[in-house]
């Protein structure tokens, strides 16, 4: 055989090939499947978006437990378990500012500021006797 013919042959089968695969691409079942994952990965984005955009509104405002100690008595009994989760969110802005100390996630809300405020009401929490 020569060559010609042999590349001829070959030709033919990669377009009997890529006929198959255009058919099966258009079979409804397949064409349902491709839908539904681009809904799914839409979706997917569409709620991530909304996350980011919700946690960064969150950096940029003082921390939930900074506004709530400007408004009670945090020695109250009434509060402790408000207290609890006041400790353990300190600790959490804590860590994180320490981590991300001059990193994008760190570089504005003042985080200097943040650490030592967070580090003053965690030392007064645990210092007071509950």
């Amino acid at each position: 055989m020569s060559n010609i013919r042999i590349e001829g042959i070959l030709a033919q089968q990669e377009r009997k090939r890529r006929l198959e695969r255009e058919k099966k691409q258009n079979q409804p079942a397949v064409k349902a499947k491709r839908e539904a994952s681009a809904r799914e990965s839409a979706d997917s984005m569409r709620l991530f978006t909304a996350h980011m955009d919700a946690e960064n509104a969150d950096g940029r405002e003082p921390p939930l437990y900074e506004v709530v100690l400007d408004h009670i008595d945090i020695a109250d009994p009434k509060f402790s378990k408000l207290r609890a989760r006041i400790v353990v969110s300190a600790k959490l802005t804590i860590a994180q500012a320490e981590y991300g100390m001059g990193t994008w996630r760190w570089a504005k809300g003042e985080p200097e500021r943040r650490l030592a405020r967070a580090k003053e009401i965690l030392a007064l929490l645990e210092g007071e006797p509950r």
